[in-house]
């Protein structure tokens, strides 16, 4: 579905583990992916400047977790300095990225009003999609565990839908992905439509039609 991935990761966040599973992500049909980690600027002194010493240090990093991936998918590394929503926004731009994987903000409500959330920020920024992950999940998988995820990572899609302009958006969006991949790596599509009553008859019978337009 999404054949190019923008995977951005603090090294907190767990999401360089991924780089140990390349092989697997090509299994399930990446074709390209972009690792990034962003490096604030360093304020030591009266201008504020890139900390090279950090930048060298992740991206050294990132190549080792990288190593030789397979010759039928293509890996980047980017290690940029400055503001990070401005740094994914832009190299998700130069790369055309399908999708941006980040984790998820453990932050206050105190310390999001002040500094902002940068999942908030790129979701009124970007159309691009975002798939957040939380960091106590990718801590807890095994290898194991994280190498089948890695493979089935889009196969199965729970999609909420209402009828309204939105949810017919999004499923015009899952089908133009879906006819433009070069393989069949979806297995599944759930639609769900949460009500506060008994669902109507018209409501089950829109849900039907959907169902009939992904099946197709």
């Amino acid at each position: 579905m999404f054949e190019k991935i923008l995977i951005c990761t603090d090294f907190a966040d767990g999401l360089h583990r991924l780089a140990h599973f390349i092989d697997s992500l090509a299994a399930g049909g990446i074709q390209q992916i972009v690792f990034l980690h962003v490096v604030p600027l360093s304020e030591g002194g009266i201008i504020p400047r890139e900390d090279s010493d950090r930048m060298e240090k992740a991206h050294i990093r990132l190549t080792k977790a990288v190593g030789e991936p397979a010759a039928e998918i293509e890996v980047k590394i980017e290690v940029r300095s400055g503001k990070a929503v401005d740094a994914i926004l832009n190299t998700a731009r130069n790369y055309q990225s399908e999708l941006i994987m980040l984790g998820s903000q453990a932050q206050s409500l105190l310390t999001e009003k002040l500094v902002g959330s940068v999942m908030a920020d790129l979701s009124r920024r970007t159309t691009i999609p975002l798939l957040v992950v939380r960091p106590q999940l990718i801590a807890a998988f095994t290898a194991e565990e994280l190498d089948l995820r890695c493979q089935h990572l889009l196969h199965y899609l729970l999609v909420p839908y209402d009828g309204t302009e939105v949810s017919k958006f999004l499923v015009k969006q899952i089908k133009q992905l879906v006819t433009n991949q070069s393989s069949r790596f979806i297995e599944c599509c759930n639609l769900c439509w949460i009500t506060d009553e008994l669902p109507t008859q018209p409501e089950r019978e829109a849900l039907s039609e959907v169902k009939t337009e992904l099946e197709a």
